[in-house]
């Protein structure tokens, strides 16, 4: 899921001001969004990988 990261303050904004909160953008793994994914055409659940989660810090 794309996550859109607000900024400092960003209350009441209109659409022409959206894009002077916007912080930044990341992606985000909801768990609670649906249940497993299950493919009949694989013989495993689809499942993250180690290789593929790595920690990032975002510096503004």
């Amino acid at each position: 899921m794309l996550t859109v990261m607000v900024g400092n303050h960003a209350r009441d904004v209109t659409a022409e001001r959206t894009a002077e909160v916007i912080a930044g953008f990341t992606i985000v793994n909801d768990p609670s969004a649906r249940g497993p994914v299950i493919r009949r055409d694989r013989p495993v659940p689809l499942e993250k990988s180690s290789l593929l989660v790595k920690r990032h810090v975002c510096a503004r």
